[in-house]
């Protein structure tokens, strides 16, 4: 499955372009988040706009499961198509462009998710996150999905929920896979 790879193999070598732009658009969307939470705006506004990222981001997700159906099916192995499958990308032009608003959308539902108090809001928000991670895998978008891998490694290792032992489990598992 050449598709699942995440950085291209060619010729024995891999492609340094592919790890330059996934470590460009990782730092710059880290950036943003770091400067908007450093800019002095009421927090309210700062929850008011992740909320309809996730909004935007529920209906991209949704249109996108409806639009290609049959090519998620085929993907899945669970159907076969006369034709070949085509990449789910939404309304977005092409696949890396909906990965990466996916991952902004990622961030943002995290964002919401610690600061969330009932549990209601909590379950919403972690099917949100999972139906989320889904359409980033069904991009099959390597820079998308090696920047949302990249984010959750960085946010379970420097979250104060997770207890060190599991951390450090976690890195090694990270490092070996």
């Amino acid at each position: 499955m050449p598709y699942l790879s995440i950085i291209n193999y060619k010729n024995n070598s891999y492609e340094i372009m592919d790890f330059a732009n996934i470590a460009c658009k990782f730092v710059n969307i880290i950036l943003l988040f770091v400067l908007a939470i450093n800019i002095k705006i009421d927090e309210k506004y700062l929850n008011y706009f992740m909320k309809l990222i996730i909004c935007v981001g529920i209906i991209a997700c949704l249109q996108n499961m409806i639009l290609y159906f049959e090519d998620i099916m085929a993907h899945l192995n669970l159907i076969e198509l006369e034709r070949k499958a085509s990449i789910p990308k939404s309304f977005f032009s092409q696949k890396n462009p909906f990965a990466f608003f996916l991952y902004i959308s990622i961030i943002s539902t995290i964002f919401l998710f610690q600061k969330e108090n009932k549990i209601f809001g909590k379950i919403v928000l972690g099917l949100t996150l999972l139906l989320f991670l889904f359409n980033v895998v069904l991009t099959f978008s390597r820079t998308g999905t090696a920047m949302v891998i990249m984010f959750l490694g960085l946010w379970f290792l420097f979250t104060n929920k997770i207890s060190v032992k599991v951390k450090v489990i976690l890195a090694i598992l990270g490092v070996i896979g």
